[in-house]
């Protein structure tokens, strides 16, 4: 019958099969006479052999002899056969491990000299084995890749004989060879424990090794597909950001090497080949030059560096910015790219005519819209360049064609004061890639460029402009007009009407559409002299600004996120630790916030409930931070009667108080050598206070008094105790019953299965009826499992007991007898 060659235990669908043939066929004949079944059954703890002859004599059986058994010698059991009876024999206790057992057979014990029947060596697998589980096209790990990123997944199954744990799943992200177990992994995932697929009771089975799926199965299927996760749980792996290129990637499960297997050779999976080739946009070049009407022409060269093509893309140029644009906010030139090829270099033009005096803090970005994906999006940027700009004190028309450059000059100005076709009156030349008329916009007016002036003014309206006009019905209206004060209409198109007139109390001096005054409809700017700084802009992540005048600096960055709007982010760029918000999908939860009482911190101090009714802790002077018995005993406030000092108060030099609560006085102030650098509240340095010093100022994940201790794992001591992951289940005996647990536990000590309570520990007294696996041995109670007189089919865990499972198994061992005759290698002395 269809059998696990590793364990010994049945497979899917064999003892059906059987069956049927024990039903339909009869018990056989007898051939000549021989051991015709030897066959075993591995447990949790113990080996069952069984055996049947056609000869009734005398059986010795030999567990694992260090050579094959002689004529006349004696086994480890003796016991007597019968003819066409199965006579069992138990192993117990036995440890991890492969052994090779023989079983003899005599029919005249008492003959020395008689030459028995010899069945053997018979391989026994005992202990967890550990495999991949792989689909129906043989994959046995899966990947997604995200953009130069992989996501790895993969399920784990035991088919073994006994529970497997802890161990470690790991992958290795670029390896010429293959890893070997106990090599460093480059990320791995840790799995406590794992019980043998053969003791989950599922359908459809955890695998298959063939019997369901016959030539398909050539390894170990999965066939539940995850609807049973106990039998096969999926772990998961991010690479993280990889370099361009192809790599060679494995996978192995107990990478560590922590578990001892009966088969050790099959826990690795790959080489997979995963090909990251992607396009690289490089902005290799970037200058610009400068005529006398102030007309600025950048000359730009973008190459791509990777190993892919790049599709369509737009290269924009950003003349005046203070600071880096950031992919999806759009320059003022911009210029279409239909392709670039691998290794290939393109080089364009960019024109801002009449161009405001002064220096210009210039950039480029190369995909400003981010439509390609690729390792490096830092090379698409280049700036700031610094083009300085001086225009002719009157009026020069150079090309005679009624419109000049210079500050004398009444009307609009010539973008191009070298062609007399090029001026603001100008006719478009459809399809001739210049901008003619001098809106910024080239064709607009053409067949097929969704872009038209209605009211002649110059400036059009539609989808494809560069800039639109706000009323194209209004000639008087367009952008960049003269403000007409008291004609009631926003003539420059800023969103102010009347800005900068007398008795309006509006002015938007940076020209973004926001101004400052109380005659301003609708928010105010918070910087008016930042034209990138204003209500609704888009927050440049890291520059600690408040770009979009919210209150808050870099929210919507990755650096500080404020999601639930109310008013405190978090992340590194939020500013001090202590000042962050703790919960920021909770906008009733924010630093400073008023306490509610049910049972959360929602004011961030890290107490809960603080100055509420039956709470000892209390915030008596006001600053935010309690004191009292059931405070944080870490974030206690330890002088409640200052309002100065606190934890992650600002600290006041020279008043001899430790007003941030970090253990030293006037740290950060001048002649103090104790700084604190990364903002987490604890400083480092020869003068500060060495009982509370930071032991990493650069990293605010680490410091003294770290709220949630240590990232238990990481090999960093984020506390600053003196150990690394000091707390972390490494190897130890927490429930004091002398057994410990934890993945750096040696791996010949039997672990603890249950380190939270002390009456559950390898060895211990098994109790009935609790539902408990007490000994540690894999099976839930014993005692209960095997009542006396109980046929109940099943033994615990999946194993033959007393009953239905013990009949069934000798007509099944019989019948597989009869059918396969000598499967295995005999020798016969």
């Amino acid at each position: 019958m269809p059998r696990d060659r590793r364990t010994g235990s049945p497979g899917a669908n064999g003892w059906l099969v059987a069956t049927a043939m024990l039903v339909v066929l009869g018990l056989p004949s007898a051939a000549r006479p021989d051991i015709t079944t030897f066959e075993p059954w591995v447990t949790p703890t113990d080996v069952q052999y069984y055996a049947v002859s056609d000869t009734s004599g005398t059986y010795d059986i030999y567990f694992n002899p260090s050579t094959p058994p002689t004529k006349g010698s004696t086994g480890d059991q003796r016991a007597a056969a019968v003819a066409g009876v199965l006579t069992e024999f138990t192993w117990a206790n036995v440890p991890n491990g492969i052994y090779y057992s023989y079983l003899q057979l005599r029919t005249n014990p008492n003959d020395p000299n008689e030459v028995g029947f010899i069945s053997g060596p018979l391989e026994v697998r005992v202990g967890p084995d550990l495999v991949f589980c792989e689909d129906d096209w043989g994959k046995a790990v899966r990947h997604t890749i995200n953009t130069n990123s992989i996501r790895w997944k993969a399920r784990v199954c035991n088919v073994g004989a006994r529970v497997a744990g802890p161990f470690r799943v790991g992958f290795w992200w670029n390896q010429a060879t293959a890893p070997v177990a106990g090599a460093r992994e480059d990320q791995f995932v840790s799995v406590d424990g794992l019980a043998p697929i053969w003791t989950i009771n599922s359908w459809p089975p955890c695998y298959d090794n063939g019997s369901l799926w016959g030539f398909l199965a050539s390894h170990y299927l999965c066939v539940d597909r995850g609807q049973n996760p106990a039998c096969c749980p999926e772990v998961t792996i991010d690479t993280g950001p990889l370099a361009n290129g192809v790599y060679k990637q494995w996978a192995m499960v107990d990478s560590a090497d922590f578990q001892p297997e009966t088969l050790e050779t099959n826990n690795l999976a790959g080489p997979y080949s995963i090909d990251l080739s992607l396009a690289d946009l490089d902005v290799t070049g970037f200058s610009a030059t400068v005529d006398s009407g102030g007309t600025v022409r950048y000359n730009v060269r973008v190459c791509n560096v990777g190993t892919k093509a790049a599709t369509q893309f737009w290269v924009d140029v950003y003349p005046d910015r203070k600071l880096p644009p950031q992919p999806g906010y759009p320059g003022e030139l911009i210029t279409g790219v239909p392709s670039l090829a691998a290794g290939e270099c393109l080089d364009m033009t960019f024109a801002r005519p009449h161009a405001p005096e002064g220096v210009l803090q210039s950039w480029v970005l190369a995909d400003a819209d981010d439509f390609i994906k690729e390792p490096d999006e830092l090379n698409n940027r280049k700036g700031p360049l610094e083009v300085s700009v001086r225009r002719a004190e009157g009026c020069v028309d150079a090309d005679g064609d009624g419109y000049g450059v210079g500050k004398g000059c009444d009307g609009p100005e010539d973008c191009d004061d070298t062609n007399p076709e090029i001026h603001p009156k100008a006719v478009e030349v459809c399809g001739d890639g210049i901008d003619n008329n001098c809106n910024l916009t080239i064709d607009d007016g053409c067949p097929g460029v969704d872009c038209a002036d209605a009211d002649g003014d110059g400036w059009p309206v539609g989808t494809a402009c560069v800039i639109q006009d706000c009323d194209d019905g209004d000639p008087e209206v367009y952008p960049h007009a003269k403000e007409v004060c008291g004609d009631g209409k926003d003539n420059n198109c800023n969103g102010i009407v009347d800005d900068g007139c007398p008795g309006r109390a509006c002015v938007d001096r940076d020209e973004d559409g926001y101004g400052v005054g109380e005659g301003c409809p609708g928010p105010q700017d918070c910087d008016d002299d930042d034209p990138d700084t204003h209500p609704g802009a888009t927050e440049s992540c890291g520059d600690n600004q408040d770009n979009n005048c919210n209150g808050v600096v870099d929210d919507t960055c990755a650096g500080c996120v404020d999601n639930d709007g109310d008013g405190y982010g978090v992340g590194d760029g939020c500013g001090p630790l202590l000042q962050r918000d703790c919960d920021d999908d909770d906008p009733l939860t924010y630093p400073g916030a008023e306490e509610l009482c049910d049972g959360k911190d929602h004011n961030c101090n890290y107490s809960i409930d603080d100055g509420c009714k039956g709470v000892d802790c209390v915030d008596e002077d006001g600053d935010g931070w309690p004191t009292g018995s059931e405070c944080n005993p870490d974030y206690r406030d330890p002088d409640d009667g200052d309002p100065t000092v606190y934890p992650g108060a600002t600290e006041i030099c020279g008043d001899g108080k430790d007003n941030n609560a970090n253990g030293t006085i006037d740290d950060g102030c001048p002649g103090v050598d104790c700084v604190d650098l990364d903002g987490d509240n604890w400083p480092t340095g020869p003068d500060c206070n060495q009982d509370f010093v930071d032991c990493d100022d650069t990293d605010v994940s680490v410091h003294p008094k770290r709220i949630g201790g240590e990232i238990c794992g990481d090999g960093v001591d984020n506390t600053c105790s003196g150990t690394p992951d000091e707390g972390c289940r490494t190897c130890e005996d927490r429930d004091g019953d002398g057994y410990k647990s934890g993945p750096d536990c040696p791996i010949t000590t039997p672990q603890d299965c249950d380190d939270e309570d002390s009456s559950i520990f390898p060895g211990a007294a098994e109790r009935a009826a609790d539902g408990q696996d007490v000994n540690c041995d894999a099976v839930v109670s014993d005692l209960e499992a095997k009542p006396s007189g109980c046929d109940c089919g099943g033994g615990a865990g999946g194993a033959p007991d007393a009953g239905g499972d013990r009949v069934l198994l000798v007509g099944l061992l019989l019948v597989g007898a009869w059918g396969r005759g000598r499967r295995r290698p005999g020798n016969k002395a």
